[in-house]
């Protein structure tokens, strides 16, 4: 983990994956699995993962999967990599100013 330099004390890295409605369920899930198990895996690495949709509620994938939110976006800790997965759901996405609003700040803060 690193150290943060004032108090000495772990910080923790989070990544955040985006989940909407109609998203790829492969998409969301896939990366999902793997990084969840990387972390608790390996805690020492410093990094946890979440889950977030818009308002913390839970989304239906693009085949009918209901997929359960950690977060909604403004209870999401401060990311330092958004996974924003594929889907149908994307099309409505790219109309959408809050969202797309929502993605440019993430791109301004994230690494």
């Amino acid at each position: 983990m690193t150290e943060h330099p004032s108090t000495d004390q772990p910080t923790v890295r989070h990544i955040g994956l985006l989940l909407f409605d109609q998203v790829e369920e492969l998409d969301a899930v896939g990366p999902w699995e793997v990084l969840a198990y990387w972390t608790l895996l390996h805690p020492e690495d410093g990094w946890a993962v979440t889950t977030m949709s818009i308002d913390g509620t839970p989304v239906t994938g693009a085949k009918g999967l209901t997929i359960g939110a950690h977060r909604s976006f403004d209870d999401a800790p401060n990311l330092d990599v958004l996974i924003h997965p594929g889907g149908w759901g994307t099309r409505k996405l790219l109309e959408d100013a809050e969202h797309l609003d929502w993605v440019r700040s993430q791109n301004a803060t994230t690494r």
